[in-house]
């Protein structure tokens, strides 16, 4: 199911470069009834390596890692991490959208975000006294 919110959530995906990196997050952003399951794809990263938030309704996922440290002792070969890996991706995600239940999991090297949409969605009506 293709709604607006749909297309205004795919044509408003920028990626901020905070960190002045070209590296953006691959995702997948499929919508149901439901809500929006928003799948990205970041091999190699722990959760605790992985941070997402939701700021006036701009949803931003980072993850950055470090280079291993090892023992002085320890003849180092190859690393192919040289640097630190950091990479990030930010959406406006539709005021339609249930932030505060918003659920993440990573698995398998998968972030999937499910961002519930408000049950009720209507617009409050005000009595005028």
């Amino acid at each position: 199911m293709y709604n607006q919110d749909t297309k205004r959530l795919s044509n408003r995906a920028v990626n901020y470069n905070r960190w002045h990196s070209n590296d953006k997050i691959p995702v997948d952003i499929i919508e149901s009834d439901q809500g929006f399951l928003v799948k990205s794809y970041l091999p190699g990263f722990s959760k605790e390596e992985i941070n997402v938030s939701v700021k006036d309704n701009l949803l931003t996922i980072k993850a950055e890692t470090t280079k291993k440290k090892y023992n002085d002792n320890d003849i180092l070969h190859m690393q192919e991490i040289a640097t630190s890996n950091k990479v990030n991706r930010s959406f406006y995600i539709p005021s339609t959208c249930d932030v505060e239940n918003l659920r993440a999991k990573l698995s398998h090297g998968i972030l999937n975000l499910i961002i519930p949409k408000r049950i009720n969605n209507s617009p409050k009506t005000i009595k005028i006294s």
